[in-house]
This record gives C-alpha cells, structure tokens and sequence, in this order.
C-alpha cells in the first residue's frame, strides 16, 4: 500500500489489475484519499445537520432532508466530490451478487472516512455520527440518480 501510494504521488500511472488483491488496494486508496482531505466531506459544522437526519422515515424523507438541508450547507467542492464518490460507490453496488458490497455494506466501510478525526473524547456520539452518516450515504448511493442531478 505505501509503495503504491509513492509511485501515485510521485506521478506514476498504476494499473492495479497488476496486483492480485486490486478490490481490496483500490478501497484502502480510496479510503486514505478520503482520510487525508484537508476538510472532511462532512467536517464537524455539518454533524448537527447529521444528527437530524430522519433515519426512521421512508428513505423519500432522507432524499428531501439531504435536498433541504445538508446539500445547501455541503461546500461546492465537498458537493462535487461527494457526487463523484457516491456514483463510483452506486457503480460498486451494482455488482454486490459478485463483489458483496451493497449500499450499505459501501457506507458502513466509507462513512467514517467522511467525518474526519471527531470529537476525540465521546466515543459513543461518535459511534453514533458513524452510523447515521452510514445510513445518510446508504440513502444517497440507492438515491444517486436524484443526487446526481442536484445542481448547486
């Protein structure tokens, strides 16, 4: 993993059908990637907005909460890079009867990687943050076509 991540910083191109465990080297890039933004997708002004999410509803409630009011609230470039990855994860879910990664197998697995570092000190509102995060990207990656369309 670190050999790959020098060849890509340095500017090599990588053909990871090359490598034999490429599925799992792909998700852990994409993961470090996501890890490593300056800004997390979701960075800490958006957890009250995600502590709102109606996770009890029909997932038409979550489509409109995320249209009203974490969408509006999303930077331009967190918006751009969150539709890019929730079509690339929309594509993965495609082939769950193959590959096993349903929507929300995807989200348990990316969401923490969206939040950023937390609140270093209650892990049981971070555990929490994780799931509703989990289940608000599950809404958007089964939603994708009403997300994608979205303009700002």
């Amino acid at each position: 993993m670190t050999r790959l991540r020098s060849a890509y910083d340095r500017g090599h191109s990588l053909t990871l059908s090359d490598y034999v465990d490429a599925p799992y080297l792909a998700a852990s890039l994409l993961k470090l990637f996501l890890r490593s933004l300056p800004t997390p997708i979701f960075p800490p002004v958006l957890h009250p907005i995600l502590r709102g999410f109606p996770v009890s509803t029909s997932p038409a409630n979550g489509v409109e909460y995320i249209g009203l009011r974490l969408h509006p609230s999303l930077t331009p470039q967190n918006f751009i890079l969150l539709q890019y990855l929730v079509n690339v994860l929309h594509l993965i879910s495609q082939s769950a009867q193959i590959n096993f990664m349903t929507t929300k197998n995807l989200a348990i697995c990316l969401a923490p990687c969206l939040l950023g570092d937390g609140d270093h000190g209650d892990l049981k509102a971070e555990l929490e943050l994780c799931g509703l995060a989990s289940v608000l990207l599950t809404v958007l990656i089964d939603q994708y076509i009403v997300f994608a369309l979205a303009r700002r």
